[in-house]
C-alpha cells in the first residue's frame, strides 16, 4: 500500500509539473507584446519643431535610404535603384542624417492633384535651414522618356508640403535620369499638375 501511495504521489507531481509548465507557456504567449521592428514602408509622423527641418509627410510607401553626412563632402550620394538619386554637392554639417523615401501616389494625391509619370520620392535633411546645393535625378524607363518627350508640360516637379504647391524645376536628361541642380529638399517626381 505504501508503494502504491508513493507511485501515485510521483504521478501527481508529474501531472502538476506538466500542467504548470503548459500553463506558463500559454500564459507567456498571451502576455508578450509582439511588435515588428523596422517595418518596411512605415514611418511614424513626427511634426518638426517650429523653425526646424522640412515637414515630413507620413508615408505608407516603400524603400528608404539614409546616410550620415561625413566630415568631407565628396561623392555623397543617396540612391534608390530605379527611382532616383541625390548627389550632395554641398553637404550638411557632419553627423547630420540625410534620407530619401519612396512615396506612393496615394500619399500625395490628397494634398494636390498631379499626373504622375514616375514614383515620387522625398528627400529630407535633418539640419535646420539646410539650403546646400544638390543634384536631384529621377530615374526614367524608356517608355517614360518617350512620354516625357511627347508632352511639353511634363517635367521634374517639386512639391512644397507647407504651401501645397507644385513647382517645376528646370531639368535635363542625363542618361536614365531627369536631373537638376537645386537647393530644395522635399518631394520630387516627374509628371505634370492636373
Amino acid at each position: 500500500m505504501n508503494v502504491l501511495f508513493n507511485l501515485e504521489g510521483n504521478t501527481m507531481k508529474k501531472m502538476l509539473i506538466g500542467f504548470l509548465s503548459t500553463f506558463m507557456i500559454v500564459a507567456s504567449l498571451f502576455s508578450v507584446n509582439w511588435n515588428v521592428v523596422n517595418a518596411q514602408g512605415t514611418i511614424p509622423y513626427n511634426p518638426p519643431p517650429i523653425g526646424g527641418p522640412d515637414v515630413v509627410i507620413p508615408v505608407t510607401g516603400g524603400t528608404t535610404a539614409t546616410l550620415i553626412a561625413p566630415d568631407k563632402c565628396e561623392n555623397v550620394v543617396l540612391e534608390i535603384a530605379n527611382v532616383g538619386r541625390v548627389e550632395f554637392i554641398e553637404c550638411p554639417k557632419p553627423g547630420t542624417a540625410m534620407s530619401m523615401v519612396v512615396l506612393t501616389q496615394d500619399d500625395i494625391k490628397p494634398l494636390a492633384s498631379f499626373n504622375f509619370l514616375t514614383e515620387p520620392f522625398q528627400v529630407t535633411v535633418d539640419e535646420k535651414d539646410f539650403s546646400g546645393k544638390m543634384k536631384v535625378g529621377v530615374f526614367l524607363a524608356e517608355s517614360e522618356k518617350e512620354a516625357l518627350k511627347k508632352d511639353p508640360d511634363m517635367g521634374l516637379y517639386h512639391f512644397d508640403p507647407v504651401s501645397g504647391a507644385w513647382t517645376r524645376i528646370v531639368a535635363a536628361l542625363d542618361g536614365d535620369y531627369l536631373s537638376a541642380e537645386t537647393n530644395l529638399t522635399g518631394i520630387f517626381v516627374v509628371g505634370k499638375p492636373s
